[in-house]
C-alpha cells in the first residue's frame, strides 16, 4: 500500500502484476514503458466504468431478443426444423397411421411400387373408414396395377366408397400428405431393407410436396378398377403374333423382319392397341398380354 501511495514505477516482472492490471491498480506508461501504480479511487472508478459498460451491453442484448420475439410472435414453432427422420418401416407405419386417423379434409397418397394382396386386404377397411369420416382421398397407383386382380378389386371397392384413384407410368415419388399439414416421404439415403422415411411438418416443405403430388395427379389417368380389355377387332392375327413374340423376348426389329413389315408399321400397330386398352407403354401392353385379361386373344393366337 505504501508503494501504491508513493506512485512507484514497476516492471512487468513485478509479482502480482497481472492481478494489479486486472483490478485497475496499475497501468502502462507508453513513453517510459514501465507500469505506474494507481490509486484505490482510480481503481474503483475503473471497476465502475467496466461494470456500467457490461450492464449497457446486457440491456442491448435483452432489447434485441425482445424485438426478435415480437417479430416472430404468432408464428408456430417448428420443432427440429420441421423434418424428422424415421428409421424403419414400423415407425413409418405408426406415424402415417396416426396422421391419417386425425385427417379431416384430404389424404393424398402416391404408390410407385405394387402393393401386396395382404397389404391391400388390410388397407381397404381402413381407407374406406377414413372416407366415411369425411376426409377425401386421392391415390396414385402404377399403371400396371390395372393388370393385377388384387389391385383391381381394391380399386373397385375404394372407388365405390368415394375415393379417387389414378394410374401413372413410373417414375414418380412415393408420398403421403395429410390435410396439407404433414407429409411422409421415403428416405432415399437410408438402408433400403429397413425402409426408413422422413416426416415433414415445415409448412413450406409440405406445400412443395403437395405441389409435386398435384403435378403427378394431373399426369395420371382416372381408374375405377376396370380391367383393360381389347374391343372386338382391335387385335388381328398379325398383332397377336407381334404380342406373342414380344412376350417371348424378341426385338421389334426382328419381329418386323419376321412378319415382312416395316418397323414403323410395328410401332403403329402397337400404339393403336395401347390406345384401345388405355395403356401408355409397351411394357404395360406386354403385361396385359400376359394377364388373364387377354386370355381370349392368346387362345385365338394359337389358332391363327
Amino acid at each position: 500500500m505504501e508503494r501504491l501511495a508513493r506512485g512507484e514505477r514497476l516492471t512487468e516482472a513485478e509479482p502480482g502484476m497481472d492481478e494489479l492490471l486486472t483490478l485497475g491498480l496499475a497501468h502502462l506508461d507508453p513513453i517510459e514503458r514501465s507500469y505506474i501504480l494507481g490509486t484505490m479511487h482510480a481503481a474503483a472508478s475503473h471497476f465502475v466504468e467496466a461494470a456500467h459498460a457490461e450492464a449497457i451491453a446486457a440491456m442491448d442484448r435483452a432489447n434485441q431478443l425482445l424485438r426478435l420475439v415480437a417479430e416472430f410472435a404468432g408464428q408456430p414453432a417448428v420443432p427440429g426444423g420441421g423434418v424428422e427422420r424415421i428409421p424403419d418401416h414400423v415407425g413409418m407405419t405408426a406415424e402415417t397411421t396416426r396422421a391419417v386417423h386425425a385427417a379431416t379434409t384430404l389424404i393424398r397418397v402416391a404408390h410407385p411400387i405394387p402393393r401386396t394382396p395382404a397389404i391391400l386386404e388390410r388397407s381397404i377397411g381402413f381407407d374406406v373408414e377414413s372416407l366415411g369420416r369425411g376426409a377425401a382421398r386421392q391415390t396414385i397407383y402404377l399403371e400396371s396395377a390395372r393388370l393385377r386382380q388384387e389391385e383391381r378389386a381394391y380399386a373397385v371397392a375404394f372407388s365405390a366408397a368415394g375415393g379417387q384413384i389414378r394410374t401413372l407410368l413410373p417414375p414418380f415419388e412415393r408420398m403421403i400428405i395429410v390435410d396439407d399439414r404433414v407429409a411422409f416421404i421415403s428416405d432415399h439415403k437410408g438402408d433400403p431393407e429397413k425402409k426408413p422415411g422422413v416426416k415433414v411438418t415445415h409448412p413450406s416443405l409440405v406445400a412443395l410436396l403437395a405441389r409435386i403430388f398435384e403435378q403427378q395427379w394431373d399426369r395420371a389417368t382416372p381408374w375405377m378398377g376396370e380391367t383393360p380389355t381389347a374391343p372386338a377387332g382391335v387385335t388381328t392375327p398379325r398383332t397377336r403374333r407381334m404380342l406373342q413374340r414380344m412376350y417371348e423376348g424378341a426385338a421389334l426389329k426382328s419381329i418386323a423382319t419376321e412378319l415382312g413389315v416395316s418397323l414403323s408399321t410395328v410401332h403403329a400397330d402397337l400404339k393403336r392397341i395401347q390406345a384401345a386398352l388405355g395403356v401408355s407403354s409397351q411394357m404395360a401392353l406386354g403385361a396385359w398380354w400376359a394377364s388373364d385379361a387377354s386370355a381370349a386373344e392368346r387362345a385365338q393366337q394359337e389358332h391363327d
